[in-house]
């Protein structure tokens, strides 16, 4: 017997891997390995100097451009939490009809073990739902379905709004607000797994909808490392509750999340509390 309840945690953990802790509408600007460099290596004329803040803020808001300018990622998420530590590998896909993640998770990071006995379990965010794999479903009204669907309504209308918004632009997106929520920083000449890279340093507002109805920090601390392309390679938040770590690889084009089919899905919001 199973109960057809899914923990609010697999909801939760989008927040931070869709990127939407402080999604917003701007108009055109002018399991992560370890990070070696040195901090405070010397960059080209123009870098450094008294503009350097100013010059570090556009270097960042032209990497958000760049990003923007795709329509699909691969990246590794960490979230950190207390002694808590989940890790995620897949998709995001952006400014498309198939917008949305697809993440696998060890099914226990999410309280899931009880339906999904496999060593991953997969994630998906689509057109407001989230979708998270079961093992199939025995004799009763859902035999065999695969699938458990979940609103984004359920963490608040306001939640959900901002997810769905922060879904139809790059991960990144909202990094364009450091140069306003104060100064940022060039720390350095570093590698990321071996690929070069340009650290850079501030912080952003998280959006308010999330802050009234998750009750988190109003900001947090932004820390992200630009490639030698000019895109993203890592980028880590930090709001002295929760770090996020996210390594990004593959920056393409348009991708479609698929949506499962609704003769595999169980919708959890109708099913709750029934045992099958």
């Amino acid at each position: 017997m199973r109960t057809l309840t899914v923990s609010g945690l697999a909801l939760t953990l989008m927040l931070g891997a869709a990127g939407c802790d402080a999604s917003h509408q701007r108009a055109a600007a002018p399991g992560a390995k370890a990070v070696h460099g040195t901090a405070g290596t010397p960059l080209p004329s123009g870098s450094v100097g008294a503009s350097a803040g100013d010059a570090a803020g556009r270097a960042v808001v032209a990497m958000v451009d760049r990003a923007d300018a795709m329509d699909s990622v691969h990246v590794v998420t960490v979230q950190q939490r207390s002694t808590s530590k989940v890790t995620m590998s897949g998709l995001i896909a952006w400014g498309g009809a198939g917008e949305g993640t697809d993440y696998t998770v060890a099914p226990s990071a999410i309280g899931m073990q009880g339906l999904n006995h496999q060593d991953r379990t997969e994630m998906r965010t689509v057109n407001g739902s989230e979708y998270v794999r079961i093992d199939p479903m025995p004799p009763g009204p859902y035999k065999g379905r695969t699938w458990i669907r979940l609103s984004l309504s359920t963490l608040g209308q306001g939640t959900a709004d901002a997810m769905a918004e922060a879904l139809e632009h790059s991960p990144v997106h909202r990094l364009s607000l450091m140069p306003s929520s104060g100064p940022v920083t060039l720390i350095g000449r570093e590698t990321v797994d071996g690929r070069p890279a340009v650290h850079y340093r501030g912080t952003e507002p998280v959006d308010p909808r999330i802050v009234a109805s998750r009750k988190v920090p109003a900001t947090q601390r932004v820390d992200v490392w630009v490639g030698a392309d000019g895109l993203p390679l890592r980028m880590i938040t930090d709001d002295g509750e929760q770090r996020n770590t996210q390594d990004f690889t593959g920056f393409g084009g348009l991708k479609h999340i698929q949506e499962p089919p609704a003769v595999q899905t169980v919708d959890e919001s109708a099913a709750k509390g029934t045992t099958a």
